[in-house]
């Protein structure tokens, strides 16, 4: 595989981590997120290049750290683990909500796009109804935009394709569908064009533009230091350093705002309002139930758990394997059931991560499909707790 995107997962969250000691590294997360562009080797030796340039240029000690998984960023995001994140633009969309500010971005943008090899006969996506999609994995940039542009359209992806296959790189999918194993695949509009160039086929629909790789640094971070990450990026292309940005795939950065991930920002993974044969609460909700003797069940993995929960929270983790829709398929999952009360008639909530995180709602539609019949939704999760000022451990 060519490619392994990065991302700068976010350091030293406002919302979970004290303020920067004196002294203190700041924590650099690059994470690929599935884009397979550089070899990991690659990814270490020039993303090391650009922390070390940001040390000398902002008199800062910074100390990076190299990931390919797009889930494992998004999770940290929301607990603040990082200082700096330079990530996909979901993966940022996300982080601004949980005390990271936007520095700067590639001056490239990104775009999904649907495509479809001349065989299959598909023009649009209303004659692609039934075939067989094949999708980067689940977290992914291309997929929140190909969601997005489903959602739009009204297309429930599971319902509406015969068959959806992640693949964990774009070239694995775009190869499956040269071989006949997807009728049709969403990609980054890059890579479908150098695949149309050696092969015969057609681009079916785009989605919306959004922008590329970009960097985040956490509230915490003292402003005069974020000013100074901001700067030092936006003067590579004018510094010595300007032949780093060949390495790093870009003409260079740009000033980013938190306007540039409005949109980016709404798509993907947002759970529904609301879950038949369960009672959504809010914050204030949840604390007077819990101070009643109601279990709250944080279904998060553990090292979430272990970064910081509800005080008296339970820790049952929900082992997510199914899509974030609707229509998951719970066999997929791992739920330990038995760690729920016995008596079924027992009231019980759920929560995680907040709207975009799917384990409490499936938690919950799980409980409810096994009979629970006082179950719980607290949508807003840790998130929420913590933003109305409740104990946290």
């Amino acid at each position: 595989m060519k490619k392994a995107v990065l991302v700068l997962c976010a350091l030293l969250s406002l919302l979970a981590l004290p303020p920067l000691a004196a002294g203190q590294s700041l924590l650099f997360s690059v994470n690929l997120g599935g884009a397979e562009e550089l070899g990991l080797l690659d990814t270490q030796q020039n993303y090391q290049a650009l922390t070390d340039y940001l040390g000398k240029a902002t008199g800062a000690s910074i100390k990076l750290v190299v990931g390919q998984d797009a889930t494992t960023a998004l999770q940290h995001t929301r607990t603040g683990y990082y200082a700096i994140l330079l990530a996909p633009a979901h993966v940022i969309g996300s982080a601004l909500k949980y005390g990271y500010e936007p520095v700067a971005r590639f001056a490239e943008s990104k775009k999904a796009v649907f495509v479809a090899p001349e065989s299959a006969h598909i023009r649009t996506l209303a004659q692609a109804k039934g075939k067989r999609l094949g999708l980067p994995g689940q977290d992914s940039l291309v997929t929140y935009l190909a969601r997005g542009e489903l959602n739009a359209q009204g297309i429930s992806m599971r319902s509406y394709f015969g068959s959806v296959t992640h693949f964990r790189y774009q070239d694995a999918a775009l190869f499956a569908m040269g071989i006949g194993q997807s009728d049709i695949v969403a990609v980054e509009e890059g890579e479908a064009r150098k695949w149309l160039a050696k092969n015969p086929g057609v681009i079916v629909a785009e989605s919306q533009a959004v922008p590329g790789l970009s960097v985040a640094v956490n509230a915490t971070v003292p402003p005069a230091l974020r000013e100074k990450i901001r700067a030092a990026l936006l003067r590579m292309k004018a510094s010595p350093e300007a032949p780093l940005l060949r390495r790093l795939h870009t003409i260079g950065f740009v000033t980013a705002t938190r306007e540039d991930f409005q949109h980016v920002s709404t798509l993907g993974y947002f759970t529904p309002k609301v879950l038949p044969g369960a009672t959504v609460i809010d914050a204030v909700q949840a604390k007077t139930m819990m101070e009643k003797g109601v279990p709250l069940f944080d279904v998060r993995v553990a090292y979430e758990y272990q970064e910081g929960h509800i005080k008296g929270a339970v820790s049952v983790p929900y082992k997510e394997n199914s899509a974030k829709e609707v229509g998951f398929d719970p066999s997929l999952d791992s739920f330990d059931l038995s760690r729920l009360p016995k008596d079924k008639q027992a009231p019980i909530i759920f929560a995680c991560n907040g709207p975009e995180c799917w384990k409490s709602y499936k938690s919950a539609r799980v409980a409810v499909k096994n009979g629970y019949r006082k179950v719980y939704w607290f949508r807003g999760g840790y998130p929420a707790w913590k933003a109305s000022g409740y104990p946290v451990e």
